[in-house]
């Protein structure tokens, strides 16, 4: 039936769920599985003039 599963994971307990089912699916098909992480962007970015860590003004990286 699925040759291929993607699974999406943001770390959560109810991620977690859809990962093991996932898995389990993926096991009892023979099918490959690709694992993807989706986390919140963090709210700096480094200086190429040597200013180090600097926070974004609005705490985004505008995406």
């Amino acid at each position: 039936m699925y040759k291929h599963i993607l699974i999406s994971t943001d770390g959560s307990d109810v991620a977690q769920r859809g990962v093991d089912h996932g898995l389990s699916l993926a096991k009892s098909l023979d099918a490959k599985v690709t694992v993807i992480t989706v986390t919140e962007p963090f709210p700096f970015h480094a200086s190429a003039a040597g200013g180090g860590w600097v926070p974004l003004p609005g705490g985004n990286l505008g995406v």
